[in-house]
């Protein structure tokens, strides 16, 4: 019977017992609170259209000092590695590392355990090898800022940490997953990038990794995909449980069928959100309010 009824509902009933039960305000299978954040994303998404109709080609180099927000290592690999490798040699390339990823992907001779043992293993296997894809991509510094209380509760010491070191590199352009990405910790990196950088003057790129973006900014990468998937082959913890090699080769090559890159739409790019920073950290701040833990 249960079976025939969870055909009929298309989920398992007890998804709606567990839903009345949880949310005294039962709406579906909704949160009520969330509805609200939904409403002002859907506006944002609407709005950010009116920048994307045509998009604009990145050439290098796109600025002299290009610094990365990477949530975890990985993120600048994924999400604008090639780019990077495009600039070896033309501009500086900082990283800085916000959280240690202590969760994502799993040692290769176990499989992953909530165990604090593991975990520092983890984050020492991750940051090995950030420090192998940031050779391999010529980036000239990575700081690791150890942010990872900014996950449980955004405070005054984690945005005086990250505004500092923004302030020591003065970048000409900042490098962020956008602010609708899929991954909660990359949320919060642009909740905790809009109160430490709003007042510098730069351009921001917001790059797609777990979720599409309306991109009206392009990066032709054709001669950089495969050095790119290279580098991204190197955080073996991650491609452990998730193919990104094979993601960000079929995610570039959209890109460049959809941008008409290449002979016959046969050439790859990286998509990004283009903004003036103060334009970018204003969008971010109408997302993620005052309570952005509630939010993000």
């Amino acid at each position: 019977m249960l079976g025939k009824l969870r055909e009929r509902l298309g989920f398992h009933p007890r998804r709606l017992l567990h839903s009345m039960l949880t949310y005294r305000r039962f709406i579906g299978l909704i949160k009520p609170e969330l509805l609200g954040a939904r409403a002002r994303e859907a506006q944002i998404l609407l709005k950010s259209l009116q920048f994307s109709w045509h998009a604009s080609e990145l050439r290098a180099p796109i600025g002299k000092r290009l610094v990365v927000v990477a949530p975890h290592p990985d993120d600048e690999s994924i999400g604008c590695g090639g780019l990077l490798l495009a600039h070896r040699g033309l501009s500086e390339v900082h990283i800085l590392n916000l959280f240690s990823g202590d969760g994502g992907g799993r040692l290769l001779h176990a499989p992953f355990a909530d165990e604090p043992a593991y975990r520092e293993e983890l984050v020492r296997a991750r940051r090995a090898e950030l420090t192998s894809a940031a050779t391999a991509l010529g980036v000239t510094s990575v700081r690791q800022l150890g942010l990872d209380g900014a996950i449980a509760e955004l405070r005054p010491e984690h945005v005086q940490v990250l505004r500092a070191a923004l302030d020591e590199l003065a970048p000409d352009v900042v490098i962020l997953p956008w602010f609708l990405d899929g991954q909660n910790d990359h949320r919060i990196a642009n909740a905790l990038y809009a109160r430490a950088g709003a007042h510098l003057d730069c351009m921001v790129l917001g790059a797609e990794i777990w979720t599409l973006c309306q991109p009206n900014a392009v990066f032709d990468i054709s001669a950089q995909l495969e050095e790119k998937a290279r580098a991204v082959a190197l955080y073996q913890t991650q491609n452990a449980t998730i193919d990104y090699v094979g993601y960000v080769r079929a995610l570039a090559k959209t890109r460049g069928f959809l941008q008409g890159v290449g002979d016959r739409r046969s050439g790859a790019a990286e998509g990004y959100f283009a903004l003036p920073n103060r334009d970018y950290c204003e969008i971010v701040a109408s997302i993620y309010r005052s309570d952005m833990r509630q939010d993000v």
